[in-house]
């Protein structure tokens, strides 16, 4: 509470802030960013065997609870089995679309955040998967640092 027992002044408010999430740990120098993501259920979601698995372990590499499923059916499956917190989808799949795969997923979970992968950046594009309910659209090839900062922004508290 305040000095006097009443409410949080904006300055206890902002020290509570400073301690939670990767970012926050960062921003005070703190250097167990990889035991915090390790906390950060994630679920890839790639056609691409290859990519995949690629993705899959500079993911694990960087510390993240990441999972990985090939198709649609494969995904709710895994979501069912173990949930997430971030999802990190390809936009075309084998058996359906990362689009509806999102709607789909935010029945049972609405906090759901995601990022779709795609091969195209049209802005059009980007303003579709971002009115669908992604938080991200990242055009192929991507940018792996970039990728690595979005899921410790996403990671943080809402």
């Amino acid at each position: 509470g305040g000095a006097r027992g009443g409410p949080p002044s904006a300055a206890d408010l902002r020290g509570r802030e400073a301690t939670a999430g990767p970012v926050a740990a960062r921003r005070q120098g703190g250097d167990d960013v990889a035991g915090i993501r390790g906390q950060t259920a994630v679920r890839l979601v790639e056609e691409d065997g290859d990519s995949g698995q690629a993705l899959h372990d500079l993911l694990q590499d960087a510390g993240f609870d990441i999972r990985i499923a090939d198709r649609v059916d494969a995904a709710v499956s895994l979501f069912e089995e173990r949930p997430a917190d971030i999802l990190v989808t390809d936009i075309g799949l084998p058996d359906g679309s990362g689009l509806a795969l999102l709607a789909t997923l935010k029945v049972k979970n609405p906090l759901l955040r995601a990022i779709v992968l795609s091969g195209h950046g049209m802005e059009s594009d980007t303003l579709r998967s971002r009115s669908l309910g992604f938080s991200e659209h990242f055009v192929k090839p991507l940018n792996l640092n970039r990728l690595i900062l979005t899921l410790d922004r996403l990671s943080e508290p809402a």
